[in-house]
C-alpha cells in the first residue's frame, strides 16, 4: 500500500496537522492514519504540493486537498471587509465569533474531497500558486481556490475551452506559480494566464486569460516545466528552450535578462539527452542520460557548495554511482530548494530549509550540498513533491507490487470467462520487469491477468502505477496476451506444488518434443541507436520508417532465407537497461546495435555491451554487432569500431561486426544470415 510522508511548515494547514498550525516538522512524518477515512483501500497516485496546499488522486479518480491558500485569506477578509485582520499564519482572534465558529467548523473537515472524477482514470495533476489543474483523457479541468474554501458549500471544477487554441486533445500539462502550460496530441504548445515576465513565451508581456496557442518554429515539444515566473521545453530531438524571469540565472543564459521568447540555454559539453526537468521558484534542475544532475539559478538552492547564483548549469554535489529517476524543484518567499528519489527508493534534498522542508531532521536554515532524507528502511519512495514551504514523498513498502483493476475484475468474474487456473512463482521478477510487461496490456487484458491466478488477484487488491501506464495510448500493443506474456517473455519457474494446470504441462512437453523452428534474437542497444528502424525495416520492407522512442519491447516475427526469426527489440533507456537480462533466457543469439555516427557515446557502448556480455544467460549466444547508420559521412567503419570498443579482447563469444543501414535497409538481412549459419555451426 502507498503512503505519504511530508515535512516543512504547517501554516496554512498544508501537511494535514489541524492541532497545531504553526508546527515546523523537519522529519518527515506520515499521513497514512490521517488519510485512511478518505482513501481506505484506495492507491494514491499522484501527490502535487501547491503554494501553501496539497493535493493528491487517488487509483479510482476520488481527488482529496487540503491547505488554505494566502490568496484565499485575503479574498475572504476583502469580501468580509475585514482586511490585514488575520495575518499567513492563519490567526482569527479579531474576527467576529460567529465568523471565528464558521471558519473553525471548516477547519476541523481539514480535508475537501472531489468526487467529479470518480472512476475517471487522472493523468496528471499540476498545482499552482492559488490552483491546480487535473489532466482527464485529454481534458483539462481548472480547480480556482482563490476564494475561500469554507463559504463554498463545494468546491467548483471547471473545464478548460482549449477550441480557440487547438483542435487536438490535449496530452501534458503544467502549473506555475499563476500561469498555465500544455501540449497537446500534435506537440504544439499552449500557454495561458501571467505573463509579467514573458513566461508565456508570445514574445510580449501581455497577459492571456484563455489558452492560446504559441506560434513558433519549434516542432515536436515533448516535455514541459513551469516553475515561479519562467518556462522550460524539451523537444524529441532534446533540444531545449526557456523564456520568462531571470532574475537570478534561472534561465541558464549565463546572465540575469528576462527572455520573452524561447532561447536555447547554455549546457556543458557532453551533457547527452535530458532525461527529466523540473522548473523551481527561482531555479532549474535537470537529469542527464548519464545519471548526472545539473542545476542553475539562485545558489543557496541549488546543491553547489557556492552560495553565488550559477548563472549557466552546473553539475550538482552528490554522491557517485546513484541512478537518478524523479527531481522535484520548490520554493517561495525565498526559500527555493530542490529534491531528487533514485531507483533504490531514496531521496536527497538541498537548499532552503528555514521551515524544515527538505525533511533532513537538521536546524539547518540552508543545506548546500544534498542530503539524504531518512525513510523508514522499509519505504521505497515512488514520487516527490515540492511546495512553497513543504514537500511531500510518496512510498510504497520494499518489495511489494500492487495492481488495482476494481470493478472490472468482479465484471470479469461474473461474465464466467474461461482463464487458465495457475499459479506461478513470480517473487524472483524485479518490480520493474512486471510494470513493463503490464504496461503492453490494455485495461481488460490488465483484468485478465488478475483473474488468472490467486497471486495475480492478491496483486490487483491495490493500485498505484497501472492506471498512468494505461493512459500511454501511443504504447504499441504486442499480440501476445494475458499469461503467456509473461511465460514468453520471462520463462517463469513453476514450483512442483503448485496447482498447475494440466494442459499447460502437456504444451511445455509438446513444445520440447518438437524441433525449434524459430530462431529467438533479442536486440539490445542504446537508445536512438536504430534498434526498432532494424525491426520494421525487416517486419514492413516497403514502408517509410518513422518509429518513435521504445518503452519496454517491440516484438516481431520475420523469415529470412527460409529462417524463421522471433525478434524481440529492447528498449534502451537508462531504467530498462539494468533488466537486460532478464530477456536473456530462451534466447539463441544477440544483437547489439551501435550509432556509428556518435563516437562520444563509444564508451558508453562498451560499458554497456560487456555489461550484458556478463551475464550467465549470454554464455555460448552468437552475437552480432550491427554498425549502424552506414550511410552518413561521419559514421565508423567495423574496423574502427572494433578498436575503439577492445573486442578483440573479448574471446567468451562468437561475435562478428556487421556495417549495416536501417534507412537504406543494406547489411541487415546478412547479419541474420550469419546468425543462422553460427546457431547451425
Amino acid at each position: 500500500m502507498t503512503n505519504l510522508f511530508v515535512s516543512g511548515s504547517n501554516q496554512t494547514y498544508q501537511l494535514a496537522i489541524k492541532e497545531n498550525p504553526s508546527l515546523i516538522v523537519r522529519d518527515p512524518i506520515s499521513l497514512k492514519e490521517t488519510l485512511m477515512p478518505f482513501i481506505r483501500e484506495e492507491q494514491i497516485q499522484f501527490i502535487s504540493s501547491g503554494s501553501t496546499h496539497t493535493v493528491l488522486s487517488t487509483s479510482t479518480g476520488k481527488i482529496i486537498l487540503w491547505g488554505i491558500s494566502t490568496q484565499t485569506q485575503k479574498s475572504f477578509i476583502i469580501e468580509k471587509e475585514k482586511k490585514n485582520q488575520t495575518n499567513q499564519n492563519g490567526k482569527i482572534d479579531s474576527l467576529p465569533k460567529k465568523q471565528q465558529q464558521k471558519i473553525l467548523k471548516e477547519r476541523r473537515k481539514l480535508f475537501v474531497v472531489i468526487s467529479d472524477f470518480s472512476g475517471r482514470i487522472i493523468s496528471q495533476i499540476s498545482s499552482g500558486a492559488f490552483s491546480f489543474i487535473i489532466l482527464i483523457n485529454g481534458e483539462v479541468f481548472l480547480v480556482d481556490l482563490s476564494l475561500p474554501v469554507w463559504i463554498k458549500k463545494k468546491i467548483q471544477t471547471q473545464k478548460i475551452d482549449f477550441s480557440s487554441a487547438t483542435k487536438w486533445k490535449i496530452s501534458k500539462i503544467c502549473c506555475g506559480s499563476n500561469f498555465f502550460v500544455a501540449i497537446d496530441e500534435e506537440n504544439h504548445l499552449v500557454t495561458w494566464g501571467n505573463n509579467s515576465y514573458g513566461q508565456l513565451a508570445h514574445g510580449d508581456l501581455n497577459d492571456r486569460e484563455k489558452p492560446e496557442l504559441v506560434h513558433t518554429k519549434i516542432e515536436n515539444i515533448e516535455t514541459i516545466s513551469a516553475g515561479g515566473h519562467h518556462l522550460f521545453i524539451i523537444t524529441k530531438n532534446n533540444e531545449i528552450y526557456c523564456c520568462g524571469k531571470n532574475t537570478h540565472g534561472q534561465l541558464g543564459l549565463n546572465d540575469k535578462i528576462h527572455r520573452k521568447e524561447l532561447t536555447q540555454p547554455y549546457f556543458p559539453p557532453f551533457i547527452g539527452k535530458i532525461r527529466e526537468i523540473s522548473c523551481g521558484d527561482e531555479h532549474t534542475i535537470i537529469i542527464s542520460e548519464y545519471q548526472k544532475i545539473y542545476v542553475c539559478g539562485k545558489g543557496s538552492a541549488v546543491g553547489v557548495t557556492s552560495t553565488d547564483d550559477q548563472l549557466v548549469f552546473v553539475e550538482c554535489c552528490l554522491p557517485p554511482d546513484l541512478d537518478f529517476v524523479n527531481i522535484a524543484a520548490g520554493g517561495g518567499y525565498g526559500q527555493s530548494f530542490i529534491m531528487m528519489s533514485t531507483s533504490q527508493g531514496e531521496v536527497f534534498s538541498a537548499g532552503g530549509n528555514k521551515y524544515g522542508q527538505l525533511g533532513i531532521n537538521t536546524n539547518k536554515e540552508v543545506q548546500l550540498v544534498p542530503a539524504r532524507v531518512h525513510l523508514s528502511e522499509d519505504e521505497f519512495a515512488i514520487g516527490i513533491s515540492c511546495g512553497w514551504l513543504h514537500s511531500c514523498i510518496l512510498t510504497r513498502k520494499k518489495g511489494s507490487l500492487n495492481f488495482n483493476f476494481g470493478d472490472d475484475i468482479q465484471k470479469l468474474k461474473s461474465e464466467e470467462m474461461d482463464f487458465d487456473q495457475s499459479s506461478g512463482n513470480f517473487s524472483e521478477i524485479p518490480f520493474e520487469v512486471m510494470a513493463i510487461i503490464f504496461s503492453f496490456l490494455s485495461k481488460k487484458d490488465l483484468c485478465k491477468v488478475a483473474c488468472s491466478s490467486k497471486e495475480m488477484n492478491y496483486m490487483a487488491s491495490h493500485d498505484w502505477v497501472w492506471a498512468p501506464i494505461y493512459e500511454q495510448d501511443h504504447l504499441r500493443k504486442p499480440s501476445l496476451k494475458e499469461m503467456k506474456i509473461i511465460q514468453k517473455g520471462f520463462p517463469v519457474q513453476f514450483n512442483e506444488n503448485d496447482n498447475v494446470d494440466p494442459k499447460l504441462k502437456k504444451k511445455k512437453n509438446k513444445k520440447k518434443m518438437k524441433k525449434k523452428k524459430l530462431i529467438k534474437t533479442i536486440i539490445f542497444g542504446l537508445d536512438a541507436s536504430g534498434k526498432t528502424s532494424i525491426l520494421y525495416r525487416l517486419a514492413l520492407p516497403d514502408s517509410v520508417l518513422t518509429t518513435i522512442p521504445t518503452v519496454g519491447f517491440n516484438v516481431e516475427t520475420v523469415t529470412i532465407s527460409n529462417q524463421k526469426f522471433e525478434i524481440w527489440d529492447i528498449g534502451g533507456g537508462s531504467m530498462i537497461y539494468y533488466i537486460w537480462n532478464h530477456y536473456l533466457p530462451g534466447a539463441d543469439a544477440i544483437i547489439f546495435v551501435i550509432d556509428s555516427t556518435d563516437q562520444f557515446r563509444f564508451d558508453e557502448v562498451k560499458t554497456k555491451l560487456l555489461g550484458l556480455l556478463s551475464h550467465e544467460e549470454s554464455k555460448n549466444l552468437p552475437v552480432l554487432i550491427f554498425a549502424n547508420k552506414q550511410e552518413l559521412p561521419t559514421a565508423c567503419k567495423p574496423k574502427e569500431i572494433v578498436e575503439k570498443l577492445s573486442l578483440r579482447t573479448l574471446t567468451s563469444h562468437h561475435w562478428i561486426v556487421k556495417p549495416c543501414s536501417a534507412i537504406k535497409g543494406e547489411g541487415i538481412k546478412e547479419g541474420f544470415e550469419w546468425i543462422k549459419k553460427s546457431i547451425e555451426k
